[in-house]
This record gives structure tokens, sequence and C-alpha cells, in this order.
């Protein structure tokens, strides 16, 4: 796919398995290639180092220079969406390039103009992986939420494959859609609940069953509250306790997404895309409307929660 397209936008709220992919490319190129000239930048630089040294420079330094047969890798991409000599520059890359770029960001265009950029750049749907997995053409569906074949194996990796039965795991993955941070963070709410261990020491299996009649929401929220993967997409309380933030998800979760034509038309709308508490998707056609809503039907629940938990809301 890359190597088709030359530049691949991964994009995706937290937690959901960005770097790891951006890690586990770097060392598939590094294994596999034959003489790989790879460079992986983990975040772009500060906004404020711009005056003394021009991005091509620094660029540089770090030994990408578009160089034929080169690869750039850039992890947490959206903080260098103010670079407008970058992104012309990626703007540019065509079929018959001789070098690839792969960026991998918490919030992008979603097929539309990225932001700030002085002419009008269209990523098209082709080059765009997002949370759900899609077929690009090559019989393989490719996404950051986690397959089902994926997520078997994280949960046989956890040592924990035989602890649980198919009704709480089937559960586990509807809800989270495969989102690897949602994933795990349940599970470790779950075991750090006094239920879990006493069906361990009865040696029965933990089912759904046994999930919602000894945890209530309140506990489980609560835990997950404690956690750190899955609330790295979430607001706080006090972000909610904002009359503006609040609307916006109450109509998320009064109508199930926000569809817009112009995103920048609603600054509270755009606050809640870029702290990546709300995903987004094209309708239709990439240059159609854009539908803003929830990552996973636990994020919604737990928006939702918090909501009822503020007074005056």
């Amino acid at each position: 796919m890359l190597q088709k397209h030359k530049y691949i936008q991964v994009r995706g709220v937290p937690a959901s398995g960005k770097t790891t992919l951006a890690r586990l490319l770097h060392r598939h190129i590094l294994e596999v290639e034959t003489d790989p000239f790879v460079v992986y930048l983990e975040v772009w630089r500060r906004q404020d180092t711009t005056v003394s040294e021009l991005w091509r420079d620094w660029l540089s330094k770090h030994g990408f220079r578009f160089q034929a047969g080169s690869i750039l890798i850039v992890d947490e991409a959206q903080t260098s969406y103010y670079e407008q000599g970058f992104w012309l520059t990626l703007k540019n890359i065509n079929d018959s390039c001789p070098f690839l770029v792969i960026t991998f960001a918490s919030h992008g265009s979603a097929g539309q103009n990225l932001e700030h950029t002085i002419s009008p750049f269209r990523i098209r749907q082709e080059q765009n992986v997002s949370l759900l997995r899609r077929d690009f053409g090559d019989g393989v569906s490719i996404g950051l939420f986690l397959s089902r074949r994926e997520f078997n194996s994280l949960i046989s990796r956890s040592g924990n494959y035989d602890v649980f039965d198919a009704t709480f795991l089937d559960y586990i993955y509807d809800v989270t859609n495969g989102h690897v941070g949602a994933c795990c963070d349940v599970l470790r709410a779950v075991q750090k609940h006094p239920s879990f261990h006493s069906i361990g020491n009865s040696g029965n299996r933990y089912s759904y069953k046994t999930f919602t009649t000894r945890i209530s929401t309140d506990e489980l929220m609560e835990n997950l509250r404690g956690l750190t993967l899955f609330v790295r997409g979430l607001p706080f309380q006090h972000e909610l306790q904002e009359p503006d933030i609040a609307m916006v998800f109450q109509k998320v979760l009064e109508n199930g997404s926000i569809v817009v034509w112009q995103p920048s038309e609603d600054p509270s709308l755009q606050e809640c895309f870029h702290e990546g508490w709300l995903h987004n998707e094209p309708v239709g056609r990439s240059d159609g409307p854009v539908a803003y809503t929830f990552a996973t039907p636990l994020h919604r629940r737990y928006v939702q929660w918090m909501l009822l938990n503020i007074p005056d809301i």
C-alpha cells in the first residue's frame, strides 16, 4: 500500500495503537528490506524552535533529505500541522516519487483539506488508514481497530484467556470495537474487582452474566477513570462543565453523530476532535460532509456517565 501510493496517513484517537504500529513498521522495514534507509520520528519539533532553523535543515539533521529509496515515518504528526512547507511537500508526492512517507496522527483531515495549509491538500481515501478496518483492494482489511483474531491473540498473551468465557469476551470486543487501549483497560478494571477473584477461586469462568450482575456502571467507570489508556481519549469532568463542549456531546449522544460540511464553523466541535474525544470519518465521498462520533460504544457510555454525574448539565 505504501509502495503504491508513496504517502499514507494513519489516523485515530488516543490509545488506539498508532505508536505501536509505527514502531512495528519501523522494525519490520529494518528486518525485511535490503539495505533499508528509514527515519523514524517520534514527534515533530516544537513550533517555538522554528525561528532559528528551517524545517528541511531540522529534518536533514535526523537523516532524511527526501533521498531516493528513503522512508520517513512520523509519529504524532498532528504536532507538525503548523509546518506548511512540510505539508506542501507531501502534497506534491505522487505515485512516481522515489521516497515514501507515512504519518501517524491523532486527528487529521478525514479526506478534507489538511489544516493550515496554503493550498488544498486532499488525502484520497485509499491513502487514509483509520480506526475502522477496510479493504484497500488487495483483499486484506487494514485499520487500527483489532480484528477478532488479533483481539483473541491479545487476550491469550495476557495469560487470562482461559479465565473468561466466550460471552464476556464477545461483549468486550463489541463494546470496544477492538480499540486496544479500551480492551486492555476494561480487562484491568474487571481484574481489580472482587467479583473476578471470587469467580477465579470457585474454578468457574468469568462470564458476561457475572460482569453485568456483579459490577455496576458506576464501579466500572470509576475503575476506568483511574487507569491510563482508555481515558487518554476522553475529557475530564471540568472540561465537560464547559457549556459549549457539553452541548457538542449531548448532540452526539442524541443523534449518534454530528455531520457537517465545514468543521471550522463550530470551534467547540473542533476542540473535541483535536483533543481526541471524538473521531470523524467522511460520509460517502472524501470531498463530502464529515461525521463526528464516538470512537467506540464504551467511549459513548463513559461520556454519558460523566455528563449524568455533573450538576446542572
